[in-house]
């Protein structure tokens, strides 16, 4: 049986379990109790019936072996707060991008856009995450790395860093 990870304890009941007639024993990362399977993280248990009463035997023998897998849940960038441009060296200087996400801590990459570009933000960008400081058209990408209980995750958003104007005054 598979369930998807939803980040709280999850539980799985072994019906017509009989603790007079059989023994229960679960794989690690996961906890039995009262004939009920419970585990919170992402990845496949086993669940190992053996009959304990020599009066009863299952068809291929005293043992019976399950599987419960909790499946990565999809995942999602949720929200993105970053400010859309600034001034090149002009206070005051941008805040520091904030991010949500469905599952997990959301990081953050940053790329200068190459003129013509066209959305595809898959395409070979110069990824890095540092924040730029010089004028140009970038794209932040909020990202969350998969792991066993959940999907990758990523959202993009442009930003623009204007160029500075210079005043320059006392020139005949």
């Amino acid at each position: 049986e598979e369930t998807p990870y939803t980040g709280d304890e999850l539980s799985n009941a072994i019906l017509h379990l009989d603790a007079a007639k059989m023994s229960l024993a679960v794989s690690d990362g996961a906890r039995a109790e009262d004939g009920v399977v419970y585990a919170t993280d992402g990845g496949t248990y086993t669940v190992t019936l053996t009959l304990t009463d020599l009066n009863y035997r299952w068809e291929g023998g005293d043992t019976v072996v399950l599987t419960w897998t909790i499946t990565a849940a999809e995942n999602e960038i949720t929200r993105i707060n970053f400010d859309a441009e600034w001034t090149y060296a002009r206070a005051p200087e941008p805040e520091t991008p904030s991010a949500g996400a469905r599952f997990g801590e959301p990081k953050f990459a940053y790329a200068l856009l190459p003129d013509g570009f066209a959305d595809d933000y898959d395409a070979d960008l110069d990824w890095t995450d540092v924040l730029p400081t010089d004028a140009g058209s970038y794209v932040l990408c909020a990202y969350v790395e998969g792991t066993d209980d959940y999907a990758a995750a990523a959202d993009y958003f442009e930003f623009i860093i204007r160029p500075a104007e210079i005043d320059v005054t006392g020139v005949a």
